[in-house]
């Protein structure tokens, strides 16, 4: 299994005047369902570790209610001092329904150099999860998806790089 690269994006000068330091616009888009700490064991950590410092996480969250288990902890991330310098910016949607929250998914990956999903491991590639990487996919927004399960096992189930 190859690991997820994230890495420097071309022409995302950082902020902060690093040199030729790139900022990275990750998307992180998870299930609801999953509630496993497992999760930052693996992908996502990952991911996390390698972002060049004043990246970006894109995150989303619901117009009401609170966001979802796994961007609440990256969220809280953005204080460790074991991991890379990186700023959240939160995508919710707007009032008007179920259209708004797919315009809120399309925004999210239009702001992306990357996305990484997770599923839980019986409802992969359903809801608005599914609906983020299918809208990476369209845009050829390099994407990784990847599923959990109640023991915590972590599989890729899919994975699209920049063509």
């Amino acid at each position: 299994m190859r690991d997820l690269e994230v890495g420097p994006v071309e022409g995302a000068e950082s902020e902060g005047g690093g040199g030729d330091q790139r900022r990275t616009h990750l998307a992180i888009a998870a299930s609801h369902l999953i509630t496993s700490a497992h999760v930052f064991q693996g992908p996502l950590l990952h991911a996390l570790l390698e972002l060049p410092p004043n990246s970006l996480v894109l995150l989303r969250r619901p117009r009401t209610g609170s966001p979802g288990w796994i961007e609440s902890v990256v969220a809280g991330m953005t204080r460790s001092p074991y991991l890379p310098r990186f700023t959240v910016e939160w995508f919710e949607p707007e009032p008007g329904g179920r259209d708004q929250t797919y315009r809120r998914d399309f925004e999210l990956v239009e702001a992306a150099d990357q996305v990484i999903a997770f599923f839980d491991a019986e409802h992969i590639m359903e809801g608005g999860t599914a609906h983020v990487v299918e809208a990476a996919m369209m845009r050829n927004i390099p994407v990784s998806a990847w599923s959990i399960d109640d023991r915590g096992l972590i599989e890729r189930v899919g994975e699209l790089d920049r063509m």
